[in-house]
């Protein structure tokens, strides 16, 4: 049974979102009840602790977020015999503070998201017993920061996903380590929240929302912000936010007010010293165009929660 967000719960959720992401609070607010598909922060409140039905799609995993106490017990019991090995699996080259492991290992269960303990919980359902080294890789597998990424890359990787639930992002992108330089190279940055009309008949884009431009400027500081916490220094190329292209903002292809909200992020990327950047193929010809900026161009100015 899915239900919508205690009054607590709700509340906890906007002021982690605001003191993460550098918002008000009452965008962040205005964030969570969308990501519970309501119009407002008022109806969530209304809404606080009942039922919900999920039938739309794009609203379950932030309801699976709220995996329910005896699940999280579950999951406790399923962690305490590997403690030990968890802990002494950490490492400060590669595991951020905010890391999965790192919560695990500091017994901080109530900040991991529902989400990854309902996939871990299920992966392990039919399994007669799991190893720690077993355990250990779901953790790195499901988790939902640059550890992630980095768990990949010593496996042989260079693509990968970064999908906070919480925040409702996804980010797809290839990375090009070199010791401790990398090249951040993403064609897929998706902010995968969506405004519900007041009728509940249909969802809008949030893209013309006052908080959008920072709030996806943000994240993106989150993840090389966590990088730059590991020694990593580099760059990070976006070329395509939401399905609109840089490709299309730079040749000047009008659009709708959809594509004006994000060609002014790319406007703002530019701004921070950011530049144009063709990635090219095998005959040195231009393939595709991005907006390229470096890592401690990215921390300028931002003062979010401990990453």
């Amino acid at each position: 049974m899915y239900r919508f967000p205690t009054i607590r719960e709700a509340k906890t959720l906007a002021k982690h979102i605001a003191r993460t992401l550098d918002l008000k609070i009452t965008q962040a607010q205005e964030i969570a009840a969308y990501l519970f598909g309501c119009n407002e922060w008022s109806e969530l409140m209304n809404k606080a602790g009942k039922k919900a039905k999920t039938e739309q799609h794009q609203f379950r995993s932030m309801f699976s977020h709220l995996a329910g106490q005896d699940k999280l017990n579950q999951f406790i019991a399923l962690i305490y015999p590997h403690l030990v090995a968890i802990r002494q699996h950490i490492d400060e080259k590669s595991h951020v503070e905010s890391c999965t492991l790192r919560k695990v290992a500091d017994s901080k269960y109530h900040q991991i998201s529902g989400n990854l303990i309902q996939k871990i919980l299920y992966e392990i359902s039919e399994q007669p017993a799991i190893s720690a080294s077993e355990l250990i890789e779901y953790l790195e597998h499901y988790d939902d920061t640059v550890s992630n990424i980095l768990a990949y890359a010593r496996s042989g990787h260079t693509n990968g996903h970064i999908e906070p639930s919480l925040y409702g992002i996804s980010f797809y992108a290839y990375y090009i380590f070199s010791g401790k330089s990398v090249e951040i190279i993403s064609r897929e940055y998706d902010l995968n929240i969506y405004r519900p009309s007041k009728n509940g008949t249909h969802s809008l884009s949030v893209c013309s929302r006052s908080w959008f431009k920072k709030y996806m400027l943000n994240n993106l500081r989150l993840i090389t912000q966590q990088l730059r916490n590991l020694g990593y220094e580099g760059t990070l190329r976006i070329c395509r936010v939401n399905g609109v292209s840089v490709s299309n903002y730079y040749h000047g292809v009008e659009g709708d007010a959809h594509h004006d909200s994000i060609y002014e992020l790319f406007s703002e990327l530019l701004d921070m010293e950011g530049r144009f950047s063709w990635t090219k193929d095998t005959d040195d010809s231009k393939e595709d165009i991005g907006i390229e900026i470096p890592f401690y161009l990215t921390g300028a100015g931002f003062f979010g929660a401990s990453l």
